[in-house]
């Protein structure tokens, strides 16, 4: 069995990659060896099925890509970028597999809806599939801030950028990637979330620079692509200057008392890091700090993770419409439970149906009728409301 990167001739460029490649060349020894015994033939077969289906799987089983990210992994990939060095056009040779591809892509999108990141700054871009795949999943007045040395990438990279409703999110930054960051910080631009995809020779540089300069917000997370490159981090005949820039990047990562990291092994290995609660110890040895609940937070939560309302029942009367609709909506996003109330049945119910439809109202439906002219209604109103305590 032969993967289309190898149908293709394409240089193996992901750690499953690379075995699946290894295991094709033993399958093909062990089959021109009349003493290889059939169940080690059948063993390879196996492992060779597992290790080869696993991306295809994945990206089937993916949620597919928006029209714009398909057309510009399609004008990649079929892109002559050699012929584009040749003319002078870029700096460098740019290999197409630096593309982040479908299932990455999507794994970035995930990862910006979780954290509910608004800013997101991109260290390395090239034809911007992973920056727009972020921006898909930003807010409307969300920004992505994507550096990128080569100007012919922007060029590439901006008529997709156009036909995407998400496009307008993003600005490119034609330079330097350390001139770029050393101008963000200047201005006191911080970042919600930062992929590091670029020189991996600078990778530490990047990091530090980061975080000594706060460009990564105190619940940030920074994001690093090739944190595997191709197996080469953990073998230890590795020469690969690559390798080895990030097995000593993934080390200082992991020796640094700022920060939690860890690797996920997807494609060529993304490492996720986060700074580390403030409670930590080694990081209050200055002198001049006050250790109090202001500066670490009350139970280690800053005062707007402390006005959350979860576990709280909120009642809102004539929630039916209007500001009250406009309540209903608002307490139930930050956690609550919530009853609405009002009049007319019918409009407490259609907001009832809209909540549940954001996910938002825990456990079963309410909503609840009450004609504040008739105080008898309040008694029946009362005895609703515990029940919904107590659910």
């Amino acid at each position: 069995m032969r993967t289309q990167k190898q149908m293709d001739g394409d240089i193996p460029d992901t750690p499953v990659e690379v075995i699946v490649d290894l295991l094709i060349k033993a399958k093909g020894i062990a089959s021109t060896c009349a003493t290889v015994p059939e169940e080690l033939k059948s063993h390879l077969q196996k492992a060779l099925d597992i290790a080869s289906g696993l991306d295809n799987y994945l990206e089937k089983i993916t949620t597919k890509e928006s029209e714009p990210l398909a057309e510009l992994y399609k004008k990649t990939m079929s892109h002559n970028w050699d012929q584009v060095f040749e003319e002078g056009k870029t700096k460098f040779r740019l290999p197409k597999e630096c593309i982040t591809g479908h299932v990455e892509g999507q794994a970035l999108k995930m990862l910006i809806h979780m954290s509910q990141a608004k800013r997101v700054l991109e260290i390395g871009m090239f034809t911007g599939y992973g920056a727009l795949s972020m921006a898909e999943g930003l807010p409307e007045d969300g920004c992505l801030v994507a550096c990128e040395l080569e100007p012919y990438l922007k060029e590439f990279s901006q008529p997709i950028f156009e036909k995407s409703p998400h496009g307008k999110k993003i600005t490119v930054k034609i330079g330097s990637a350390m001139e770029t960051l050393k101008e963000l910080a200047a201005t006191g631009d911080q970042f919600d979330m930062v992929f590091i995809d670029a020189d991996k020779n600078n990778y530490i540089t990047y990091y530090n620079f980061i975080m000594d300069n706060n460009l990564l917000r105190p619940q940030g997370v920074i994001c690093v692509d090739n944190s595997l490159f191709k197996a080469r981090v953990y073998l230890k005949d590795t020469t690969d200057s690559n390798g080895l820039a990030l097995r000593d990047f993934n080390q200082f990562i992991a020796n640094d008392p700022r920060v939690e990291q860890v690797i996920i092994p997807l494609r060529d290995g993304i490492s996720l890091i986060r700074r580390v609660s403030l409670t930590s110890t080694h990081l209050l040895s200055q002198d001049d700090i006050t250790d109090d609940e202001v500066f670490r937070g009350v139970k280690g939560r800053f005062i707007l993770d402390r006005m959350r309302l979860d576990g709280k029942v909120a009642y809102v009367t004539g929630g039916g419409q209007g500001i009250g609709r406009g309540f209903a909506h608002a307490l139930g996003e930050a956690g609550a439970k919530v009853a609405v109330v009002d009049m007319d049945q019918t409009k407490a119910e259609t907001v009832v149906k809209e909540l549940l439809l954001k996910g938002v109202i825990h456990g079963r439906k309410k909503e609840l009728l009450c004609d504040p002219s008739k105080p008898s209604q309040f008694q029946k109103l009362a005895t609703d409301l515990l029940s919904l305590v107590h659910y």
